[in-house]
């Protein structure tokens, strides 16, 4: 049997890399995904899940290098066994979803997810099968890793919760 999970969504902050004691790369971001309806009573609703994208290997380093928050992104890969369940602090329960990401297509480019950022335009990077340079060019240097913005507002949510989870305001959104 095999699953396989895929999620559209923007960026909700800028990836964080890290190496295992074996030296292996792993980056880790969240990403926000939407959908909007109108209910029965004629009013708009809109709901927003939150995931927490874990990137391995050379996929990391492309994450971390090129992925930056608010960009539209699609990531295709596998839940874990376990869903992160807790209790807000107004105890309404929360969930976070986990995703370990095989592909990442990036959607939009890196100056639509932030202003003033030097571009990197929508392509895409397949862990097990990375696309080769053109033949007969090398390929451009990649930009330059820009400083990191400030912290992020204080939220609700565990301490230890990377999903961005809980009841989210209008003026939260990366978007």
């Amino acid at each position: 049997m095999y699953q396989k999970l895929q999620i559209i969504g923007h960026v909700g902050k800028d990836p964080e890399m890290r190496y295992t004691p074996a030296g292996q790369p792993v980056t880790n971001f969240s990403v926000a995904t939407s959908r909007k309806w109108t209910g029965n009573d004629g009013q708009p609703k809109e709901e927003t899940v939150w995931f927490k994208v874990t990137a391995w290997s050379k996929l990391a380093e492309t994450c971390n290098q090129y992925v930056t928050k608010g960009m539209l992104i699609m990531c295709e890969g596998r839940l874990p066994a376990q869903i992160n369940i807790w209790t807000d602090q107004t105890g309404a329960p929360r969930a976070g979803y986990d995703l370990t990401a095989d592909t990442v297509k990036f959607l939009s480019s890196r100056t639509e997810g932030r202003e003033g950022d030097s571009g990197y335009s929508g392509s895409n990077y397949n862990a097990s099968n990375p696309a080769p340079a053109p033949r007969g060019r090398s390929a451009p240097p990649p930009p330059a890793r820009q400083p990191a913005p400030p912290p992020p507002p204080q939220h609700d949510y565990p301490p230890d919760s990377d999903y961005g989870g809980g009841s989210i305001a209008e003026d939260e959104i990366p978007f």
